[in-house]
């Protein structure tokens, strides 16, 4: 996550790829990793 950031990673496209997977759990676990590395995915 910390290179897709450093590479500028679309936080934005990836929220809507996580929207439609519906999956609560693969949501929950990409904002604990962008919190746990300082990473804020909104601009």
């Amino acid at each position: 996550m910390r290179t897709a950031d450093e590479r500028g990673c679309d936080w934005d496209t990836v929220g809507e790829y996580l929207g439609r997977l519906d999956n609560g759990a693969a949501t929950k676990r990409i904002v604990y990793l962008a919190d746990q590395l300082g990473i804020n995915p909104r601009p």
